[in-house]
């Protein structure tokens, strides 16, 4: 059987578990920044673009939370510092995104929102 400090730690253990998931929902709904204004929308080339492909990271294959470059046309997942989209835009000094699912411009690794 447990002792009542084991308990009391499994409990404790617990709690930080639900702060922690608690935090991160709340970084994730977090206020975007918007700017009117973003120095990279002329980079965006239309002629690359072609949305009929399947819309998964060429990377990971995964669907979801997936962005499309515009400045090449190729998709990556996420917007944050460890994901796909933000290393292609480091690497290729591509900056203007667009989610796929909800058409929202972005650019990475800025984090604003282009309106």
């Amino acid at each position: 059987t447990m002792t009542e400090e084991e308990a009391k730690r499994a409990r404790l253990d617990e709690e930080e578990e639900e702060e922690e998931k608690k935090s991160k929902k709340r970084a994730r709904g977090a206020e975007v920044p918007q700017r009117l204004d973003c120095p990279y929308l002329g980079t965006i080339n239309r002629h690359v673009l072609d949305f009929d492909f399947e819309k998964l990271c060429s990377v990971s294959l995964s669907g979801e939370n997936v962005y499309v470059d515009l400045v090449d046309g190729k998709y990556f997942q996420g917007r944050g510092k460890e994901t796909n989209a933000y290393r292609h835009a480091l690497e290729k000094s591509h900056y203007v995104w667009m989610n796929v699912m909800d058409g929202k411009v972005f650019c990475i690794p800025d984090g604003y929102e282009v309106v």
